[in-house]
């Protein structure tokens, strides 16, 4: 078959999909608070995991926080260290 060595085709091949939250869009000036990622194959979601990251006087908009659905009680209580994190 043709093409029948496209990863497509391989289910046994494992993919990691990140995500990060900020607390905005300039990318020069906004902290990640929030990763997840997830382990898949072309099948099956392996593993997902979702990590805060702690940062001292961390401030979040208003309109941030409702569009990434910031938590910071949760925040608070689950944050780790930036270089634990990444």
């Amino acid at each position: 078959m043709i093409g029948n060595t496209l990863r497509r085709y391989n289910d046994t091949q494992i993919y990691l999909g990140p995500d990060f939250e900020s607390t905005g869009l300039n990318l020069a000036e906004s902290l990640p608070w929030d990763l997840a990622f997830s382990r898949f194959t072309n099948k099956q979601i392996l593993s997902v995991d979702q990590y805060y990251i702690r940062w001292p006087n961390l401030v979040m908009s208003e309109d941030a926080a409702r569009v990434t659905r910031f938590d910071r009680a949760r925040y608070e209580r689950e944050a780790r260290d930036p270089k634990e994190v990444l």
